[in-house]
């Protein structure tokens, strides 16, 4: 039976009198900054803020990524402590002994990991150091290495088995990301658990009176521009629905986002004439301002694991249309917080486009609605008590090896 957050027993969560805080190490080897690492940083402030609530076991937390990275500086920032690794590059050797030197010595009960290279160095330190306990996130429906063919593809499925032995415990973001893990590895369901992504939640919507006029349109999309992300679907709806609109009243759209796909997607803008409705804002700082203004946000994504950006706009008391795969589904309650649409389907989307916008009073109670749902299901608070449960069950297991 797959473990779900949800269903973790409270004696898992209830420290015991004089109970020392556990020690985590949160490993990530990236320089970018995109969901996986948002989620890192967001888990680590979390699992710290446990410490000074009553009846929870206290966690000290550390950040181990690249000294050069986002999430580094963000952490830092944030008042977090942090250790540097892949110091020589993303397959360093040395991260494993930094990792299991600090497990010996007692300042790491639990190192968990966040991707495949940090899977394999945090297995790895458990194993040096004797003492511990590993914990994997699985943040993808299909890792990279899922769809690698010939020898290269058999060599990293045979490296992944190996470091699968020396995990105590997965967790999955959805569960869709659980049962694609499950269908293509030999992990028992007992071994994974779906703990949702969580978001802090913010007591009143953003501010939007510094927000610029080009900022501001009834429709928001805040994404990666990648290839995954179908962010064409979204700028075809917007040219289908305001056909349907006519020039009187024509709706505007911002995609808030860089990525890969930034060059083709401006040519398409330019192609389909829709300069003056859909603008590609690139990377921004002010998001949750561009949610707050709009009447309505998009995730086009067809391949999206959890939807972040989801929480994001529920964050701004708006209603969300997403594709009806994924992770999404799991967040959004057709009808009742957004609206569910195929993938690559731009009059589909047209149609949930139209049915909020022209329905305000409907979409103001989808966003209250969705906001209540932020806060009861999707807390960064309610994430960092099922991780730390996870992180319990996972010592234990690795005592009794």
């Amino acid at each position: 039976m797959l473990n779900d957050s949800s269903a973790t027993s409270s004696s898992a969560q209830t420290p015991a009198p004089g109970q020392q805080p556990l020690r985590v190490i949160l490993m990530l080897d990236t320089r970018v900054w995109a969901g996986t690492e948002a989620h890192v940083l967001s888990l680590a402030r979390a699992l710290k803020a446990l410490t000074a609530q009553k009846d929870e076991r206290g966690v000290k937390v550390m950040v181990a990524t690249m000294h050069d990275s986002v999430l580094w500086e963000r952490a830092r920032k944030d008042g977090l402590a942090t250790l540097s690794i892949a110091r020589r590059g993303e397959w360093d050797p040395v991260t494993a002994l930094v990792v299991a030197r600090r497990l010996r010595r007692g300042d790491a009960d639990v190192v968990h990991v966040h991707n495949g290279r940090t899977a394999f160095w945090g297995a790895l330190s458990v194993k040096l150091a004797g003492r511990g306990a590993c914990v994997a996130t699985q943040h993808f429906i299909e890792p990279a290495r899922a769809t690698a063919k010939g020898l290269k593809g058999r060599l990293q499925n045979a490296v992944h088995r190996v470091i699968e032995g020396g995990i105590a415990h997965h967790i999955a973001i959805s569960h869709s990301v659980a049962d694609a893990l499950l269908g293509r590895s030999d992990l028992a369901p007992e071994n994974v658990t779906v703990v949702h992504n969580g978001i802090e939640v913010p007591d009143a919507p953003a501010c939007t009176d510094d927000l610029p006029d080009e900022l501001r349109a009834e429709i928001a999309c805040i994404a990666r521009l990648e290839l995954e992300k179908d962010i064409p679907t979204l700028i075809h709806a917007v040219k289908v629905l305001n056909a349907r609109r006519g020039a009187a009243k024509p709706v505007r759209c911002v995609i808030a986002g860089e990525g890969e796909q930034e060059g083709a997607l401006k040519a398409l803008v330019e192609k389909e004439s829709v300069q003056s409705t859909v603008f590609l804002a690139g990377w921004i700082t002010q998001a949750a301002g561009v949610l707050r203004a709009s009447q309505v946000s998009v995730l086009p994504s067809i391949a999206e694991p959890f939807g972040l950006a989801v929480l994001e706009a529920m964050a701004q008391h708006k209603p969300v249309i997403a594709i009806n795969v994924g992770g999404p589904p799991e967040i959004v309650r057709e009808g009742e917080t957004g609206l569910l649409v195929p993938a690559g389907d731009p009059n589909a989307m047209a149609d949930a486009l139209e049915t909020i916008l022209d329905d305000p009073k409907r979409a103001e109670a989808m966003g209250k609605a969705g906001y209540e749902r932020l806060r009861a299901c999707f807390s960064a608070q309610s994430m960092a008590r099922q991780t730390l449960a996870v992180y319990q069950t996972a010592l234990e297991k690795s005592k009794k090896r």
